[in-house]
């Protein structure tokens, strides 16, 4: 997803909850096929490996884990079961046809070995979204 200018969006996912020792925060985002596009297609989107970086020279990202899983709702996202480190190839959705929507679930942990040191600490976490057209001829590509 790009802006009119040709940078790239940015979405910020703000989970509830308070991560602590051995605890995880969920959150999700929800991807539709959304287009104006006179033919029908269908895309598939991939979630990236994440990327934990530390802000103001904290060590914390070294203690903070992100997983992720596809579901049908964003009522999922709020269980635990299902979630999976995402691999170097990224989490790829279902496909999804035009008009459809899937969403991407993510879970960030933080482990039972964090010392109190890094306590109101912060990191930033980023990943791509990519979506790929996917052919939508019905007698084949």
């Amino acid at each position: 997803m790009t802006l009119a200018d040709g940078s790239a969006a940015t979405l910020t996912l703000s989970p509830a909850g308070t991560l602590g020792p051995g605890t995880s925060v969920y959150g999700g985002v929800v991807v539709t096929n959304n287009t104006n596009a006179g033919g029908q297609f269908n895309t598939a989107i991939t979630a990236g490996q994440p990327t934990i970086a530390n802000v103001s020279g904290g060590t914390l990202a070294g203690y903070v884990t992100v997983n992720a899983k596809t579901a049908a709702s964003s009522a999922e996202c709020s269980t635990a079961t299902g979630f999976a480190s995402i691999s170097t190839a990224g989490l790829v959705s279902p496909t999804v046809a035009k008009g459809g929507s899937t969403v991407f679930c993510f879970q960030v942990s933080l482990s039972t070995s964090a010392p109190s040191t890094v306590k109101g600490q912060a990191v930033n976490i980023s990943l791509q979204l990519t979506a790929r057209q996917l052919c939508g001829v019905p007698s084949g590509c």
